[in-house]
């Protein structure tokens, strides 16, 4: 194939990296486009000769568009959001349906910041928090979407439209936040910074260029949630297979606060658990303090993920949650906690390299011992374990839920 432009029309008015509702062009040589462009996914239209029958196709596409418009705003139906559902009574299936495409398309379009040359680790924070919201309502609303039944030959993997885009969300954001933690190791290696550079494109490059499925495809999918009620392994620290799991047609607000309750559970057990050792200086040690942080960044998240609509944010924190000694402290303790982290990992990327730096980790190692005696200090003084147990009190439901 010759060098020559060819518009690309995006089914369904977009594609993954595309803004939604515009024609983009490739100007790629050869039988391969560009990471950057994705063409196999879409019909090609070559200029000159089959041109006019693009312009048609625009032209009809546009005024369908219209007409559809048209019709909507005089009978008044149009596609519900999150402000049109009653808070007390969404059902988990609606919530799901609402919430769940918007964030995978968000995804997509936020994607391509990851894919510009020289990234630098500073760059992809809020591309990082993005795939982080994606994650986290595929596992809040897992119960709804059916487990595949594979067939002879056939892995989850290949067909499981749900598994496909957490596993790919999962590396996204461990990759992503592996070069990202590059930025508290300001001494490592370009060597080092290349390399996970590197493992950043090729893995958003896989998701760009997946054959399992298409866009349209995962948009429909993660539209259609069931009424069903399905445990996945992959969701466990939202749904353990001890707990009792929603169905779709539960209502959203005490499942919402039934999960809440059991991750405060979580939490506090984590707490005295870390706070029962001297240091922070054994694997054993880090993983509980690691569980303990990834618990309370559970909670502060899901807070953020229910409050984009006004009609929405108490949905599965009551009001009084806002208060200075509830989210707003957990949020404090998670950013303090955040904070000696990143120290650990700055720590590690030093020791478990060829890059030694004996100079920088007698630094960090001193900052993480001062970290931890002040977190332990601080949390006294604030009373984090009975702002904890105050929360999990609040969230406590009485309604039944799931099967």
């Amino acid at each position: 194939m010759s060098s020559e432009m060819i518009p690309l029309l995006p089914p369904n008015g977009g594609g993954k990296g595309h803004p939604k509702d515009k024609t983009t062009t490739c100007t790629c040589t050869g039988n391969t486009c560009s990471h950057l462009c994705h063409r196999r996914s879409y019909p090609l239209y070559l200029a000159g000769s089959t041109a006019p029958l693009l312009v048609a196709a625009v032209l009809a596409f546009v005024a369908v568009a219209l007409l559809s418009a048209i019709v909507h705003q005089s009978t008044g139906t149009t596609s519900p959001s999150l402000d049109d559902l009653d808070p007390a009574n969404v059902t988990f299936r609606e919530l799901a349906k609402l919430m769940l495409p918007e964030a995978y398309d968000d995804m997509c379009e936020a994607l391509p910041l990851l894919q510009q040359p020289h990234l630098h680790p500073v760059q992809v924070h809020d591309t990082r928090k993005v795939i982080l919201r994606t994650r986290d309502l595929l596992d809040v609303f897992s119960p709804v979407y059916p487990i595949y039944q594979r067939r002879e030959n056939e892995t989850d993997d290949d067909c499981d439209l749900w598994l496909i885009v957490r596993n790919y969300t999962k590396k996204l954001y461990q990759k992503v936040g592996e070069f990202q933690d590059l930025h508290y190791a300001k001494h490592a290696s370009h060597a080092i910074k290349h390399h996970r550079r590197k493992k950043v494109y090729r893995l958003v490059d896989a998701f760009f260029q997946q054959e399992e499925i298409s866009d349209s495809q995962m948009h429909d999918y993660l539209g259609a949630p069931t009424n069903g009620c399905y445990l996945r392994n992959e969701s466990h620290l939202f749904w353990p297979s001890t707990f009792r799991l929603p169905a779709g047609r539960d209502l959203a607000m005490p499942s919402l606060r039934a999960l809440g309750f059991q991750q405060v559970q979580h939490a506090l057990q984590y707490l005295n658990e870390t706070l029962s050792y001297d240091g922070l200086a054994n694997d054993t040690v880090h993983e509980t303090f690691h569980n303990l942080r990834k618990e309370m960044r559970s909670l502060t998240d899901e807070y953020d993920l229910f409050v984009n609509s006004s009609s929405m944010n108490h949905i599965m924190f009551p009001p009084a949650a806002s208060q200075p000694n509830m989210i707003p402290l957990l949020k404090e303790a998670h950013l303090v906690l955040g904070s000696l982290n990143n120290d650990f990992v700055g720590l590690e990327i030093y020791t478990q390299s060829n890059d030694s730096q004996p100079v920088q980790e007698e630094i960090l190692h001193e900052r993480i011992r001062q970290g931890w005696e002040s977190f332990r200090m601080w949390i006294e003084e604030v009373q984090l374990e009975q702002s904890l147990k105050d929360l999990g009190t609040l969230l406590k439901t009485d309604e039944p839920v799931g099967q």
